[in-house]
């Protein structure tokens, strides 16, 4: 897993968070042609708009089930 720079949704929660790629950045990220510099500039916060967050009551690593991503409370909060 590779962490980084939040993005606004996630930086109110925590200092860095998981990189994540665009689907369309899969092939590149993969290719053995790529550069150090093309894939470093894939290594940046996630897009806010295509993200949710949403509070949950999940408080230990054992908790892996299906209840774990279901929404409770609030709608989503935005930035």
């Amino acid at each position: 897993m590779i962490v980084g720079e939040p993005n606004p949704l996630v930086g109110v929660v925590h200092d860095r968070m998981s990189v994540m790629l665009l689907p369309e950045d899969y092939d590149s990220w993969l290719a053995p042609s790529s550069s150090p510099a093309e894939l470093l500039a894939m290594l940046k916060p996630y897009d806010t708009d295509l993200m949710e967050r949403m509070p949950c009551t999940v408080n230990s690593v054992k908790n892996d089930n299906e209840e774990c991503i279901k929404p409770i409370g609030e709608p989503p909060l935005r930035a």
